[in-house]
């Protein structure tokens, strides 16, 4: 897909086509090239995300404890500077011809294969440095937590510190020595300390102001709505094959008990009748409060046929 995005020829409609088919190739045209040219705009962006992340962490010391601490353990980026040493986004060979580029200076410049294969950009020496103070740090060493994942992930960074770039790159000799000390032992247990984090409090102004993850509460109120009409007891009850039947005299019935809305009954002489053997099981869905009205009160209104 790189390859497609940056490097790829837009290709031009033949003289003899109709105009019907060159109104097609003109759009299909127009879509591929904003494709491309997002393609690009994020490419670009990634390699701008990677510059300032490796400049806040070569500066580690200026950090916060909590900003330090999420970036290597949450966001773990040596992990992910490790990955961009194996990917190397910033050289390409194109598939077809097998031209070399890499990218310098915002921008994609045909190299030799010597060059290709020895050459560090100034972004690769910027995630170098990086890994070099991550891992080599005592502050950052304390704070990452080491998992044998993460110990045989970081280990194959050493096929890539060989002669050549360490005669490009002096400062990291130390950080061969620490990788091959780290191979011979075993990750230490890692001691949770207890860390206070700032809230972001810009973010979560933006968020309340104009919500943009949040759920208004006229929404909310909708969702109750429908959660209360879905599971409605008239709702489901009426969708039974069955209709409810009298629960003293077992005919047809159409009005049930005011308190536990349980007990169906077909007429008020049922309903009188039965509430004797209905009360206890009416008390235990209904907790009768002090001020409610006398059994008799209770009972449902219901007219004769």
């Amino acid at each position: 897909m790189l390859e497609d995005g940056l490097l790829s020829v837009r290709s031009k409609t033949n003289s003899g086509l109709s105009g019907e088919n060159e109104t097609g190739d003109s759009a299909r045209s127009s879509l591929s090239e904003l494709e491309q040219q997002r393609r690009s705009l994020e490419f670009e962006l990634a390699l701008k995300c990677v510059t300032v992340s490796s400049n806040l962490l070569t500066n580690s010391k200026s950090l916060s404890l909590s900003a330090l601490t999420r970036a290597l353990n949450v966001h773990d980026y040596p992990l992910l500077f490790a990955s961009l040493i194996e990917l190397r986004p910033w050289k390409l060979r194109h598939p077809s011809t097998g031209q070399c580029y890499q990218y310098v200076d915002n921008g994609w410049q045909t190299v030799d294969q010597a060059e290709f294969n020895s050459g560090i950009v100034k972004l690769e020496g910027c995630v170098w440095l990086a890994l070099y103070e991550m891992l080599t740090n005592s502050e950052c060493q304390r704070k990452y937590e080491m998992t044998n994942y993460r110990k045989n992930f970081l280990l194959k960074l050493r096929s890539h510190l060989h002669e050549t770039v360490l005669d490009q790159l002096s400062f990291l000799v130390p950080l061969r020595q620490g990788l091959e000390h780290m191979a011979l032992l075993e990750p230490a247990p890692y001691k949770k300390e207890l860390l206070l984090e700032q809230l972001p409090e810009v973010r979560a102004a933006i968020l309340d102001k104009y919500q943009v993850f949040n759920i208004s509460a006229a929404d909310f109120k909708s969702q109750a709505a429908l959660w209360s009409d879905t599971y409605n007891l008239d709702v489901l009850e009426a969708m039974l094959a069955e209709p409810p039947k009298c629960g003293a005299c077992g005919a047809p019935a159409v009005k049930r008990c005011s308190r536990c809305q349980n007990e169906w009954y077909c007429r008020r002489e049922c309903q009188v009748g039965h509430w004797t053997k209905h009360k206890p099981a009416c008390d235990l869905m209904l907790v009768v409060p002090e001020n409610k009205p006398n059994a008799g009160a209770i009972v449902e209104e219901v007219k004769s046929d």
